[in-house]
């Protein structure tokens, strides 16, 4: 579902810390401004480019559950040229709503059997 080259340029907590950084590291080096709070949890290095599918990417990477739907959807796929003013994100019911400062989330609810469906 996300490209690769936006999906690299994001680094989880686990990920720098596997490269031996530790949380106050990071806290550094986002003061610094060497790294860039994308997602909760989730950074870019500052050199890295951003890609039109950046903000897709760590929805993915943040939601692994969820889908992208409607006119998010319709934008990553290149249907329409409008950049929605939220990331429409579709969860199975009953799933906890995520909260995350960073992005902005429309949740829709739906079926789990609707979510493993290939036709929504």
């Amino acid at each position: 579902m996300v490209p690769s080259s936006a999906s690299r340029s994001l680094l989880s907590v686990r990920e720098l810390a596997e490269r031996g950084v530790s949380r106050e590291m990071i806290r550094l080096k986002v003061k610094r401004g060497e790294l860039i709070p994308t997602a909760r949890g989730i950074y870019t290095p500052a050199d890295q480019p951003v890609s039109a599918h950046h903000t897709f990417a760590a929805v993915a990477r943040r939601f692994p559950q969820g889908v992208l739907c409607l006119l998010s959807a319709l934008r990553f796929h290149d249907f329409t040229t409008q950049q929605p003013g939220e990331i429409w994100l579709a969860l199975p019911k009953g799933a906890r709503i995520p909260r995350d400062p960073w992005l902005r989330l429309r949740v829709i609810r739906l079926a789990d059997t609707k979510l493993r469906s290939k036709i929504y």
